[in-house]
């Protein structure tokens, strides 16, 4: 049996403060996986924060309704294999576009950079923050985990076997040469 964190939030307020983390992350642009302890009884889970340095940050915040949708996908370059993850919040007076769309590149034959998002497919729930340019907390949102990313990052792994990444910073610009978010949310 596969283990499964249950993270659910009690429901209390969740205010976190986010200046405390790495220097290195003061700078941080987009979505990324992070350990954190929100709840001491549930201890650290993998949480996702969206750093935003810019004035957007502030009308993602005011979205109603505010949801999170994901999708995966896998990618041969001339320098290995690379795995997206495109995130994008659906804009509700559009449904047919996205109000904000957000990609992160991973390296499916290496461990280090697959194990947080292992971390959090094993999570029964998400926790999403938005991050200003202050290291503010702009938003906090919990998502039931309905993502399937564990079976995703199995199936990618399996379908890796026997590759070999030469260098992944040239795989990730090919990969950015080749697509942009508006080609990744039609394939």
């Amino acid at each position: 049996m596969t283990f499964r964190l249950n993270n659910k939030w009690p429901g209390a307020p969740a205010r976190f403060d986010f200046a405390t983390l790495p220097v290195e992350l003061h700078a941080a642009e987009g979505i990324l996986p992070l350990p954190l302890a929100l709840d001491d009884s549930i201890g650290t889970e993998m949480a996702l924060i969206l750093f935003d340095r810019t004035e957007f940050i502030h009308s993602l915040a005011a979205t109603e309704p505010f949801d999170l949708m994901m999708k995966a996908g896998l990618v041969r370059t001339g320098y290995g294999p690379l795995m997206f993850l495109l995130f994008w919040i659906p804009n509700p007076d559009d449904t047919g576009q996205p109000l904000t769309a957000i990609d992160c590149h991973i390296n499916p034959l290496d461990r280090e950079s697959t194990q947080p998002w292992r971390d959090l497919s094993r999570q029964s729930h998400w926790h999403f923050f938005l991050v200003d340019r202050e290291q503010q907390q702009q938003g906090f949102y919990e998502f039931e985990n309905v993502y399937g990313l564990g079976d995703t990052l199995d199936r990618v792994i399996k379908a890796c076997d026997g590759m070999d990444s030469l260098d992944f910073m040239l795989a990730k610009q090919e990969f950015c040469n080749t697509y942009d978010i508006p080609r990744l949310m039609r394939s």
